[in-house]
């Protein structure tokens, strides 16, 4: 399967710019989720890249053809929506063998190549069953199936588990890249799902108001994200507003809401105002000592359960709020609403960021 690449491609509609400038390279074989708030451009850059949408600038290249001015049918691309796109008068055997038979391909070797792709596919359903007796995961199968029976260069795949209810499409997503990858397929997800594109991807693209903002490995933008937009939009954070009272080489003290904390980094100057992030689960909780400083030390206002672990909402003295994540170990020692805490970071888990131009509210905005 070839590489893919985007250059300086831009969209607009009206008075709207749907993409600006985005410039996108994919390795042989790689899976590559593509994902953002609402109105991004993350599916508009997809048509682009389909053909379905003309771009007002830019480049196009899969392997080394370039594809930009092509239409759809000469781009050798399998495409798979969200809304399932089956033939309604078609078994799901003559819908799979659509490609193959329009390509000109003899019945035989057809019938023997669709067979294999439906066995890969784990579509286990009779020949001569329709699109209108399937459940929705057996029929997003077999739309997945038909499309790679197409032997695509690329595979597009723009929210095709959306339509799911949330069982169906937690175990669809991981056949869906346990096949493309049994097939060595390059593939592009879009997805407004999260955890979707987190557990399935090698590499996330990060896409805000027509921009690519970062890419980067899954573990990577959660861990260590450049941008604060990808901490705040890509899981869950805490953020705080603090101004620097130290920095060394190797640790930095900052005043947050008048309390001291430190964390590893370096290259700030004495007075400058940073943005600080943690993840909720590098959230520690003590039980508060009187004897210890009083400083983060707060309330649980609130706890959920999430199934394998424990979410609090934890009042904190200075007015802060703050979201710890614990594993859920049953009901021993689960900290109790009302209960006064002292909180922690792990170590390492503190991110900085230097305030940003725009201001705060506008970097973290998700529309």
């Amino acid at each position: 399967m070839p590489d893919m690449r985007v250059i300086g491609l831009s969209k607009g509609f009206r008075d709207v710019l749907a993409l600006q400038d985005v410039s996108l390279d994919m390795n042989d074989g790689e899976y590559v989720s593509i994902i953002g708030p609402s109105g991004c451009g993350k599916s508009t850059l997809l048509k682009c890249i389909a053909g379905i949408i003309k771009q007002d600038s830019g480049e196009i290249f899969i392997g080394d053809r370039e594809v930009t001015s092509l239409p759809p049918e000469d781009r050798q691309l399998g495409y798979m929506f969200q809304e399932i796109a089956l033939f309604p008068h078609m078994s799901v055997l003559q819908n799979v063998g659509y490609g193959p038979r329009v390509r000109g391909k003899d019945r035989r070797s057809s019938r023997e190549f669709v067979g294999q792709i439906m066995e890969m596919a784990r579509l286990a359903v009779g020949s001569e069953t329709y699109p209108d007796e399937l459940s929705g995961g057996a029929s997003q199968k077999a739309a997945l199936a038909r499309a790679i029976a197409a032997e695509p260069e690329l595979m597009l795949l723009d929210e095709p588990l959306g339509a799911l209810d949330a069982h169906v499409r937690a175990a669809l997503r991981y056949e869906l890249r346990r096949l493309v990858k049994e097939l060595q397929l390059t593939a592009i997800h879009v997805t407004h799902d999260q955890e979707e594109a987190m557990s399935i991807s090698d590499r996330l693209v990060i896409m805000k108001a027509g921009r690519i903002v970062e890419v980067g490995t899954p573990l990577e933008l959660y861990l260590t994200p450049k941008r604060l937009f990808t901490a705040n939009f890509l899981g869950e954070a805490n953020f705080f507003q603090a101004t620097v009272k130290d920095c060394t080489a190797y640790q930095v003290t900052a005043s947050v809401n008048g309390w001291t904390l430190n964390f590893a980094g370096s290259g700030y100057a004495s007075g400058e105002r940073v943005v600080l992030a943690a993840r909720p689960e590098s959230v520690i909780l003590t039980p508060a000592d009187r004897q210890a400083s009083q400083e983060w030390i707060g309330t649980v206002r609130d706890r959920m359960l999430l199934g394998d672990c424990i979410r609090m909402e934890i009042g904190m003295n200075n007015n802060l709020t703050v979201i710890a994540q614990t594993p859920n170990r049953g009901l021993l020692g689960m900290v109790d609403r009302g209960e006064t805490v002292r909180i922690d970071f792990s170590v390492g888990s503190i991110l900085s960021y230097r305030w940003p131009a725009e201001g705060l509210d506008a970097e973290l905005a998700l529309e």
